[in-house]
């Protein structure tokens, strides 16, 4: 599906300055996605992130890790059954 194609259905059902959705529509459309991909340039720093991620259907997550708390990362993806990347490579710094 292209870019733009995925937009398009994101616009009709979330709106972009029209009529938006109503919440039911929107949980039914968010609960048909799966195989989303979430990438991070800088580590994951709590497990709510992971959490999060799954309730928008991520279903591969990959970040540098270096996080004091990668444990629970992983624990997270172990446990909403994400395939967890550590790229090793930290790209976000300041």
């Amino acid at each position: 599906m292209s870019r733009w194609s995925r937009w398009a259905r994101y616009v009709f059902f979330f709106g972009a300055g029209g009529e938006k959705k109503r919440k039911e529509e929107r949980k039914q459309w968010l609960s048909q996605q799966s195989g989303v991909v979430m990438s991070s340039d800088a580590f994951l720093p709590f497990r709510d992130n992971v959490d999060c991620a799954k309730q928008f259907g991520v279903s591969f997550v990959a970040h540098p890790g270096g996080s004091v708390r990668d444990e629970e990362i992983i624990e997270a993806c172990n446990e909403h059954g994400i395939t967890l990347i550590h790229s090793g490579l930290r790209l976000f710094h300041h």
